[in-house]
């Protein structure tokens, strides 16, 4: 099938309960986010897709709330179109998703894929730039250029209103909660006998350092990190079909 190509162009198939590396918040000891995924490595960063067609389905739900979850909270979304259906962001409600990346296969043609692009008015620009025509072939190029893409476009999408006060407002707080921690260990530090100097002076540092390099390091909750602080990425990839 011909989402199952793209699939492969994007990353492997990885089992979820057998699955070691970055898990971009599925489930992989109880099966509830589905059985498989699409996971890569890429220059450094992990990348765990939220396929939309591999996240269960429920045939009494309408609603499709474990879907919902977590493609409505992702920031950027990849989809995949299998004919000529039109597209407009406003299918898909959510206050997270700003960047779409839409990827059709060139009819008549299963190797060739033809690109747009479309964000909201708040979100600079990002590259790879599309060339013109916006079509590419299927290849190490095109996964090269359309994962960076992905990548940059979450990046860009950072620095738009909403997740540039919610960064301000966390760190803000971060910044607050670090001076009156401060200004507590100091006390303590002043008011403890001289013996104990030495060790209070060591306990105030290491509390300190850690909450600054928490603070100047903070990123909207979106963004994920792994265990082994490699930066890590979630990306919805949904599919519409005539």
């Amino acid at each position: 099938p011909a989402m199952d190509k793209f699939l492969d162009i994007l990353g492997h198939r990885v089992t979820l309960t057998s699955h070691k590396g970055y898990r971009g918040g599925l489930d992989t000891q109880f099966g509830q986010t589905g059985q498989y995924s699409v996971y890569t490595e890429h220059m450094g960063k992990e990348i765990m897709y939220h396929v939309a067609t591999l996240l269960p389905f429920s045939e009494t739900e309408p609603q499709q709330l474990q879907r919902k979850r977590h493609i409505g909270n992702d920031i950027v979304s990849l989809v995949f179109q299998e004919a000529s259906t039109p597209f407009s962001p406003d299918m898909v409600t959510s206050h997270f998703l700003h960047a779409y990346i839409v990827v059709q296969p060139e009819p008549g043609c299963g190797d060739k894929y033809r690109v747009s692009v479309t964000a909201r008015s708040d979100v600079p620009y990002f590259g790879p730039s599309l060339p013109s025509p916006p079509v590419f072939r299927r290849g190490p190029q095109f996964s090269e250029w359309i994962i960076n893409k992905l990548i940059s476009a979450e990046t860009a999408c950072y620095k738009a209103e909403r997740f540039s006060k919610l960064r301000q407002r966390t760190q803000s707080t971060l910044l607050n909660n670090l001076v009156a921690d401060l200004m507590s260990k100091t006390e303590e530090f002043i008011d403890c006998s001289e013996g104990d100097s030495v060790g209070k002076m060591t306990k105030v540092e290491s509390s300190f350092l850690k909450s600054m390099k928490k603070a100047m390091s903070t990123k909207p909750k979106c963004q994920a990190t792994s265990e082994d602080n490699s930066s890590s990425t979630l990306i919805p990839l949904l599919r519409t079909m005539s």
